[in-house]
């Protein structure tokens, strides 16, 4: 029991804790429980946590991890739950709403500067890894054993490296051109082949993106015509434009101006210059 308040008061009370590991007796079972945290600083990404977290969640592109959305008064998140035997997981939340929950008033009233942790929270957004097996804490850490010290002074970017695995972004946009550039045959049988809707998916609905791909594949003229002068079928602009509202409709609203592939590669800069 001293096991579970002891990583709770550790979690909690400071925002700038990168990694901590506990381990639990609970009815005689030993869990082992490994935290790695990052607190980005929402200047650094240049959006709104609401922002952040939407675009991550219509990002997601490894089938291998399930995403969960939360909003709520008290909550606002997502989380990428691995389907592996190793049951990991990431989760990207508003800290702030966290520290308001009912359960959490008699611990912020133990604490002398409840003040300076909202503000701080405030202008954050916490990324978390959780892992619960000895490998998996070895592989992600790339550390040879499972102890405190070597984890602590590991400098792999854990959340990093777990992000970029669930999103799948780089590679996805790599193997769609590496696919174009070994497809014999002109760029339109590529598209006819591969279909407007799954190239536009595979681009994330980012109307940048799937301009600057079918120019490559289809040549300027062929482009303007299919982008937006075809009547016998969907313009390519009419099609971004659907699927877009359709991928948007799960998580709500993400403003017309944010561009979910450019808050992305913004959190992952962040995140890769965390310490």
């Amino acid at each position: 029991m001293f096991g579970s308040l002891e990583l709770r008061l550790i979690f909690v009370s400071d925002l700038k804790l990168n990694t901590m590991i506990t381990t639990l007796l609970d009815n005689g079972r030993i869990t082992n429980l490994f935290f790695d945290t990052d607190n980005i600083l929402l200047s650094d990404i240049g959006y709104t946590k609401n922002e952040i977290c939407r675009s991550l969640y219509a990002s997601k592109r490894n089938e291998r991890f399930i995403p969960k959305w939360y909003e709520s008064k008290r909550k606002l998140g997502v989380e990428f739950s691995g389907t592996q035997q190793e049951k990991n997981r990431l989760i990207v939340y508003d800290k702030l709403l966290d520290l308001q929950k009912h359960q959490n008033r008699d611990f912020l009233k133990s604490i002398p500067n409840p003040t300076k942790l909202f503000n701080d929270a405030d202008k954050t957004i916490r990324f978390e890894t959780n892992h619960t097996a000895f490998r998996s804490m070895r592989n992600r850490f790339e550390v040879p054993k499972n102890h405190l010290q070597e984890m602590l002074n590991s400098q792999t970017k854990v959340n990093y490296n777990y992000l970029n695995k669930v999103l799948k972004f780089d590679f996805r946009q790599l193997s769609l051109y590496d696919e174009f550039k070994n497809f014999e045959g002109e760029g339109i049988e590529f598209v006819m082949m591969k279909g407007y809707e799954t190239i536009i998916k595979e681009l994330n609905c980012d109307a940048i993106a799937v301009r600057s791909f079918f120019k490559q594949s289809l040549g300027e003229r062929s482009f303007k015509y299919y982008w937006s002068q075809v009547k016998s079928m969907s313009t390519i602009k009419e099609i971004v434009t659907r699927l877009k509202i359709e991928q948007e409709k799960s998580v709500g609203f993400i403003s017309k101006d944010s561009k979910p592939i450019a808050i992305c590669n913004s959190v992952m800069d962040a995140l890769l210059l965390a310490i």
